[in-house]
């Protein structure tokens, strides 16, 4: 498998769940574990996380602009709830990547944390029973629901995820939870696209060819935004704890190979 087409399988996968309660770092630590143990590893992962991320990020800010440029624009308080909202994943990452370092790289982190993201997911679909709206949201719940954003730092936990039942258990709405949780994602993939884009400077692996990444953002692009719009729907119809079965069959699944493959 040459590394255009991992990097579009990568591409694929990042765009799916990087907005679905799932974990994108979960699955695709997972997935370059696997592919690294059958010899098809990419030659240089934070340089395609980061072309990525950039897809996803671009998705995000497609779909929602009209309601960001009206938040920038006018609705200053929501703004400010979405960046204080940030601040706890701002005040945990730079630590969390310089003293874990390969631990959020580490396979068996990331099965326990998609285990662990499904039991998240169970307990803000039976306890998330609320109707109130992104501007009803006090200062102090926008915090906590920030610390829901910052524990899915670790591979495997769903940022969607985690931030959507953060916002269930302050009795958002399922619908405005959602929202809420993909405007937090600007910021937060903005923040990861610049540590990632960071840690390249310097490096001394070469790069893969432009057109390859490329390809790889656009891709990641697309599929992001259709998963956003799937996800909506689904979240709104209260079906969110069914990707609960989704994760702790990965989880699980990603277990049960590492224990066979040592």
């Amino acid at each position: 498998m040459a590394d255009l087409e991992v990097i579009l399988l990568l591409a694929i996968l990042q765009g799916l769940t990087e907005f679905l309660p799932v974990s994108s770092s979960g699955h695709l630590v997972l997935m370059m574990a696997v592919l690294e143990r059958f010899g098809r590893s990419v030659t240089t992962p934070i340089t395609v996380n980061v072309a990525l991320h950039m897809g996803t990020l671009a998705a995000t800010v497609g779909y929602f602009w009209e309601r960001l440029r009206t938040i920038v624009q006018r609705e200053w308080r929501t703004a400010a709830l979405v960046l204080l909202a940030s601040l706890p994943a701002v005040v945990v990452g730079f630590p969390l990547r310089k003293f874990l370092g390969e631990t959020l790289e580490d396979p068996w982190v990331a099965a326990g944390g998609l285990i662990g993201t499904g039991f998240l997911l169970l307990i803000g679909s039976f306890l998330g029973r609320g109707n109130r709206r992104i501007s009803d949201l006090r200062w102090w719940e926008a915090v906590v629901i920030g610390c829901f954003q910052a524990v899915a730092l670790l591979p495997g936990v769903s940022r969607s995820g985690s931030t959507i039942v953060g916002g269930l258990l302050c009795q958002l709405a399922p619908g405005e939870a959602a929202v809420f949780a993909f405007l937090m994602a600007v910021p937060a993939m903005m923040g990861a696209g610049v540590l990632e884009a960071w840690e390249i400077v310097g490096s001394p692996q070469p790069i893969p060819p432009w057109w390859n990444l490329g390809l790889g953002m656009v891709l990641a692009g697309v599929v992001g935004w259709l998963a956003i719009a799937w996800l909506l729907v689904w979240v709104r119809s209260g079906r969110l704890q069914l990707f609960a079965w989704w994760v702790f069959a990965v989880g699980g699944a990603g277990l049960l190979w590492l224990i066979l493959d040592r």
